[in-house]
């Protein structure tokens, strides 16, 4: 068998080099003393350039709302530790991304396996759900597009 390429899955690491208009611009913040640590809700800019990019999907975001974090695993550290604490359970699904059982067990809760069926396209099964599901359970953990499969929820 002859491999003609080989994508990594793992740690998030695009496979190309940062577009040139960014390296750019981040040259010029540089260079104009951007140097500093700035607003903790980030760059009111960036939030209001990530809210027009949610109209274009029919969504109205408030730029108030959004909080800009450095990547997903972050994100979901910091709405986890807002929502569950220590001992609580939180469903995740299995197969998953890498960083979140640790970062589950990290903030002192349990993750719970929900298995899904590669040979039905990664689904997940309701019976599943519901054996998973306890009285500690506060939280499932669901992402979509999905890493590492690549799966996208839908209806049905």
């Amino acid at each position: 068998m002859r491999v003609k390429r080989i994508i990594s899955l793992a740690g998030g690491e695009p496979e190309y080099r940062t577009p040139s208009h960014i390296v750019d611009a981040m040259k010029t913040a540089l260079d104009e003393g951007q140097t500093h640590y700035g607003d903790f809700k980030h760059i009111p800019e960036l939030r209001e350039a990530i809210a027009r990019k949610y109209e274009g999907y029919g969504v109205e975001v408030n730029p108030d709302w959004v909080l800009v974090t450095p990547g997903s695993t972050m994100g979901i550290y910091m709405a986890l530790r807002g929502l569950v604490g220590p001992g609580n359970d939180i469903i995740i699904m299995d197969p998953c991304f890498f960083a979140y059982r640790s970062t589950i067990r990290h903030i002192g809760c349990n993750p719970v396996r929900l298995p899904r069926y590669e040979d039905e396209g990664w689904r997940i099964h309701l019976e599943d759900l519901e054996e998973a599901y306890t009285p500690k359970t506060r939280a499932i953990l669901i992402c979509s597009p999905d890493n590492p499969t690549g799966y996208v929820f839908g209806e049905g």
